[in-house]
């Protein structure tokens, strides 16, 4: 369990005498942005469980619609941002913040040994292009939000539906019953 300052989780690691690149379970409490998100995806090379429920999470949510929204130039209060763990292939378990508002666009592409069930917290508006992309790996259930209002979607090469190319059964009546 690890409780620090927004933007400086590395730094907290080290200070604690822990080899951040063997640690494989993690809770982490307090707050964390971008700058943290990308120190776990791109350094932490062990990482495979990560529990963020009572985590605080700052980010940006990328492209929301192909013409008309911009990209954050900030981080924004709970948002897990986008390309939070892009491809992060040791990334077996993840529990996602009470408080979450919104999973950035790219969130957890290509996770592909992220496995097991995914649950929505109430509370999630919008679910960015390509969050899940290629989870091939969550074969469980998807628990979405009566809260949800977007769901992201694209054509581009690496950008497609939200849960594009998930195993998961029960996603296209989940995903029928968001409001028009």
């Amino acid at each position: 369990v690890i409780n620090f300052m927004v933007g400086y989780f590395k730094e907290v690691i080290a200070a604690a005498g822990k080899d951040y690149i063997k640690v494989k379970n993690l809770k982490i409490t307090g707050q964390i942005n971008t700058k943290d998100f990308i120190f776990m995806r791109d350094e932490m090379a062990s990482l495979s469980a990560l529990n963020l429920k009572d985590a605080r999470v700052f980010g940006r949510r990328g492209l929301m619609e192909w013409s008309t929204a911009p990209f954050d130039e900030e981080d924004l209060p709970d948002v897990i941002t986008q390309r939070a763990f892009d491809e992060k292939i040791t990334l077996t378990r993840v529990v996602l913040p009470d408080t979450l508002k919104a999973i950035g666009e790219r969130a957890f592409r290509q996770c592909t040994n992220l496995s097991g069930s995914i649950n929505i917290p109430e509370g999630v508006e919008s679910i960015g292009a390509s969050a899940f992309l290629w989870c091939n790996s969550l074969t469980g259930s998807l628990s979405l939000p009566s809260t949800l209002k977007y769901v992201g979607g694209g054509e581009a090469v690496d950008i497609h539906g939200a849960f594009h190319g998930l195993q998961i059964m029960p996603i296209k009546k989940a995903l029928d019953s968001l409001p028009s």
